[in-house]
């Protein structure tokens, strides 16, 4: 309300555009210290929150958080789980967004700015991306970074702590190779409704 007021445009100071946010380990890539943060009007134009929510809006980019999108993927089954995440559903000239994300059992309401990591100055978004003008996969992420503290923090992790942070449920997991177990194991919780990931595991985290 205030930006709104006096016409200035949100920056979040808790998780703000710089590499800060970007960066936490040691190991992240060098290039990443050259990335620009540049507002989602600025490189994408008119936007929207959300268009049409399905599996197929949802681009992995620079980032290794396949298993956080995969979960992005399968609630896109079911709208209603992803818009129920969105305090803000509409675009708003104060650049300002919140959302709930379950933490530890405790649903916590993050507020997120429209800032996102750039290539360059006249690039769009070098992480995930929707499938044209609306933001909803590139405001969870950036929830999500700033849940953990970082972007490089969410690189690499398990879909079931993904799900549960994003819908507060209890989650449940077979590690097998055996394809008949596999199968049945995946009818019996498809016909119970349950959401489904699948996992495979990787020394490389950027394989994953």
């Amino acid at each position: 309300d205030e930006c709104l007021r006096t016409g200035t445009k949100f920056t979040d100071p808790e998780f703000p555009p710089d590499e800060t946010s970007l960066i936490r380990k040691m190991e992240t890539p060098k290039e990443w210290r050259k990335y620009v943060w540049r507002r989602a009007p600025d490189f994408m134009g008119r936007v929207n929150v959300f268009d049409n929510i399905d599996p197929n809006d949802i681009k992995q980019g620079g980032l290794g958080d396949c298993y956080f999108l995969s979960c992005l993927a399968a609630l896109a089954e079911r709208p209603f789980l992803v818009q129920r995440l969105f305090l803000t559903e509409q675009p708003n000239e104060a650049g300002c967004y919140a959302m709930w994300l379950n933490d530890n059992g405790e649903w916590r309401n993050i507020i997120v700015d429209d800032y996102f990591p750039c290539g360059s100055h006249r690039s769009g978004a070098i992480f995930s991306k929707g499938n044209g003008p609306e933001l909803w996969v590139l405001l969870l992420e950036k929830a999500y970074a700033k849940l953990h503290g970082s972007y490089d923090i969410i690189e690499g992790g398990d879909p079931a702590w993904a799900l549960r942070d994003l819908t507060g449920a209890p989650w449940d997991f077979l590690d097998s190779e055996n394809p008949d177990e596999v199968w049945d194991y995946v009818k019996e919780s498809d016909d119970k409704g349950y959401l489904l990931t699948c996992y495979t595991k990787s020394t490389n985290i950027r394989e994953e």
